[in-house]
């Protein structure tokens, strides 16, 4: 069932690479956002790949693509908490064309 004032969103997550790394990473940002009744439609492993640049010393990545459904005030409350986490090099979070 779809809250009042949820919208779609969609969300692209890099991970620090190792399979150990990716799984507790991928975890705690599923915990994390379903913890801030932020709803989990869809997510997709897109695999490691190269980077454009270097990240926090890192020249490859793990990419995760989430659909999700959310207020918006629980994405902003979230992002402080990726941002301090440094196995997440970088993450997006962007509204989907209705």
């Amino acid at each position: 069932m779809t809250q009042p004032g949820a919208r779609d969103y969609e969300a692209v997550f890099i991970y620090e690479t190792g399979e150990e790394k990716v799984g507790t990473t991928k975890n705690f940002v599923a915990e994390t956002l379903t913890g801030s009744q932020i709803k989990i439609l869809k997510e997709e492993d897109l695999g490691e790949r190269s980077l454009a640049y270097e990240i926090k010393k890192n020249d490859r990545g793990h990419y995760y693509h989430y659909e999700l459904q959310s207020e918006p005030q629980a994405l902003s409350t979230v992002e402080g908490t990726f941002k301090l986490r440094p196995e997440i090099l970088k993450f997006v979070f962007y509204r989907k064309d209705s």
